[in-house]
């Protein structure tokens, strides 16, 4: 290979005589002047080499090294200094220099650095370029395809990964498109370099602006403190944005911009912020069928649609279909502590001849439910198990070999059931879980361990749920309370102190019931429960206050003039009727 030598001196003798030396040696020169000008030469690109002058004015050229060093260690530099700055010279080996030479310079050995530097530079690119082809083939491990159409596919994302260009993703739902998206990420030059992902269509209209931009103080209710979007969260890597068809065209305004300009506002903001980042989106929408609708603005999508990638649905490349097959089998059983070696030839002519139209994903969720197939039609998850319940199969919880409640959940998830029963929310894994499983299709029924309905917002926020998740998943709160009723025959009246009064807010002179003893209730004072409950419907409006932080107290007065009656309020209404006592109420 030939390489390009940058050679940086403010004598110009100097330079070009270093130049003539070199390129008879058979390597290519860029000179600069100055060390402004070297930084801005080096800048573009493609040099292997620097030789620099020590004194040099404004940008010296130990100012030269540090920048080059810090930005490109692999390249070495090689400085240039007279007999009276040998110090300055061995200071610049101590920060990373390859070596020095003393002015009037001695050609021969020049040459013979030279050489030995480039040699060793020739070695760390043939390392880096074996490391890129090992991580690459690492890169599509994860994508499994051998039929001509994904081979088109991965040539695609080869040749687009390490450009600038702006990505269009297409299919239909389930096909990988995502992992299309890391694929073009991490074989390109940004992936030291944050990959962020937006889910477009699981954030409403007035978060989204939001998050794609982030937002200052103050503007709007509930924005406490300065927010940094994703865009900024993504300078000099990637974003990621998926469901691209479902943004409203208010956000699609400011995307044009930013894909243009490279520059937006926060909302509410008038400082103007640059950034660097390479967009990726996805979509299963036919966008110029959108454009039609006037769903879609046209310039936004040929922004874009720099390069188009069109992944194939399963369909048309069934010849994937048993290596495919053949690493889920192997990953869910290892998953689930089973051995299982393949499927028979009857069960594999049944899953290449199906059309599968929901893709991959269904392919996936078809071997694993198969994989932990069971006889039963409800499993759970039990810690421990206490009793046996016919036709209900429990999975006994068992940390030390692994089998902890989040990936036995896991397990059940990956089957696809329409409904999903979690019998308790315990921590934000599982919070985690029953939330996107809820956002992606699935009734999810689950408990929480709170005072009251609202409080089970705070708990889910507490557990580092995001607020945009929590009003995507959540449809609905039940708060109960199972009381003992009084017995019928043996309560007796009471007239309660005027502590009592003041605590539970009661009008003095206030006829209440307290427990007695007879044989009907076997003289406890009490006979059977019954049930106290407050049902929290989280409608759009609800959603809009938690999005925009409101306190406890709006939601409850939200609530209560849609018509909520409050679990407490259910309580002093029982105490009042003489279905339950004061002391109940209490406990």
């Amino acid at each position: 290979m030939k390489f390009n030598i940058l050679i940086i001196d403010d004598e110009k003798n100097i330079r070009e005589g270093l130049s003539a030396a070199l390129e008879m040696e058979g390597y290519n020169t860029v000179l600069a002047e100055n060390g402004k000008q070297g930084l801005e030469l080096f800048a573009k690109g493609d040099i292997d080499l620097v030789i620099t002058d020590l004194r040099m004015p404004e940008v010296t050229g130990e100012q030269v090294m540090q920048k080059i060093l810090s930005e490109n260690p692999g390249v070495p530099v090689i400085v240039l200094t007279g007999h009276g700055s040998i110090d300055s010279a061995v200071d610049a080996m101590r920060l990373g220099a390859y070596d020095f030479l003393t002015k009037p310079l001695n050609l021969d050995r020049l040459t013979l650095i030279v050489k030995r530097a480039l040699q060793g530079r020739e070695l760390s690119l043939q390392h880096r370029h074996l490391q890129e082809e090992l991580n690459g083939k690492k890169v599509f491990e994860s994508i499994i395809g051998k039929s001509n159409q994904m081979q088109k596919v991965f040539d695609m994302i080869r040749r687009v990964a390490d450009t600038k260009a702006s990505v269009l993703i297409t299919g239909e739902s389930g096909v990988g498109k995502e992992l299309i998206a890391n694929a073009i990420h991490n074989l390109s030059s940004r992936k030291d370099k944050p990959m962020i992902r937006v889910h477009c269509a699981a954030l409403t209209e007035t978060l989204l602006e939001s998050e794609l931009f982030g937002h200052e103080k103050g503007s709007f209710s509930g924005a406490v403190a300065r927010k940094r979007g994703r865009f900024e969260l993504a300078n000099g890597g990637t974003i990621f944005l998926d469901e691209i068809g479902e943004i409203n065209q208010n956000v699609q305004i400011k995307l044009l911009r930013v894909l243009q300009d490279k520059k937006f506002e926060r909302v509410g903001g008038e400082e103007t912020i640059e950034v660097d980042v390479r967009v990726v989106a996805a979509t299963n929408k036919n966008l110029l069928e959108e454009i039609k609708k006037g769903n879609f603005r046209e310039d936004l999508y040929y922004r874009l649609n720099v390069v188009h990638i069109e992944v194939p649905t399963l369909r048309e490349r069934k010849e994937d279909i048993p290596l495919l097959v053949a690493d889920f089998i192997k990953t869910c059983a290892k998953e689930n502590g089973k051995n299982i070696d393949g499927i028979d030839n009857k069960t594999r002519s049944i899953l290449y001849n199906y059309d599968w139209p929901g893709n991959i994903r269904q392919l996936k969720n078809c071997i694993e439910s198969a994989v932990v197939m069971c006889q039963g039609n409800i499993i759970t998850v039990e810690d421990p198990v206490e009793y046996t319940i016919e036709g209900i199969n429990q999975i006994q919880v068992n940390n030390n070999s692994g089998l902890t409640f989040s990936k036995a959940l896991r397990s059940i998830l990956r089957q696809d059931p329409n409904i999903i029963m979690i019998g308790e929310i315990r921590d934000e894994e599982t919070a985690q879980i029953a939330c996107r499983a809820a956002i992606s299709g699935h009734l999810v029924l689950s408990t929480l361990h709170t005072n009251s309905s609202i409080d089970a917002i705070t708990r889910l926020l507490d557990m580092g749920i995001p607020r945009y998740l929590v009003t995507s998943a959540l449809r609905a709160v039940i708060s109960q309370r199972l009381v003992r009723r009084l017995c019928p025959i043996c309560k007796k009246k009471f007239v309660p102190s005027n502590e009592i009064n003041k605590k539970f807010h009661l009008t003095p002179g206030t006829i209440l019931f307290n427990k007695g003893g007879c044989e009907n209730c076997y003289y406890t004072g009490y006979k059977g429960r019954m049930l106290l409950s407050e049902i929290l419907i989280v409608d759009d409006n609800f959603k809009e206050l938690i999005s925009n932080l409101a306190t406890t107290k709006k939601l409850e007065n939200y609530a209560r003039k849609n018509g909520m009656i409050f679990l407490e309020e259910k309580y002093q209404a029982a105490v009042m009727s003489g279905n339950t006592t004061i002391e109940e109420k209490m406990h």
